[in-house]
């Protein structure tokens, strides 16, 4: 998949989950592209730098503490922008681990689909 249909994946994602998700709001196209690249490079960095002070303990949960740790960090990216993106605004925590859940759902299925 080229990089511009995973910027497209990306931006519908974050649109369909600001519909199905009751505590994001997304107002324009504009933000939901913000809101995509901020969130997928802060939530690389974020996860990277957690996973090297957390190995150990990844490598005795077999690999399942990374994706803990890859949505979380992607909602802490998600909650840290709540009021810095015009027309972006998340309620709490629930709702930024939900949005970050239904995001990668989405984009699995289009990835699947196209």
């Amino acid at each position: 998949m080229s990089i511009i249909w995973g910027f497209v994946f990306s931006i519908v994602a974050a649109l369909v989950a600001s519909k199905l998700v009751s505590g994001i709001q997304i107002k324009t196209i504009t933000a939901a592209a913000v809101v995509s690249v901020v969130v997928a490079i802060g939530g690389y960095v974020l996860h990277k730098g957690l996973m090297m002070f957390l190995f150990p303990f990844n490598w005795l949960t077999l690999g399942l503490l990374s994706l803990i740790i890859g949505v979380v960090a992607k909602a802490a990216v998600v909650k840290l922008m709540d009021g810095k993106v015009n027309g972006f605004s998340v309620d709490g925590w629930g709702s930024a681990i939900m949005y970050c859940v239904v995001v990668s759902l989405v984009q699995s299925l289009l990835g699947w689909i196209f």
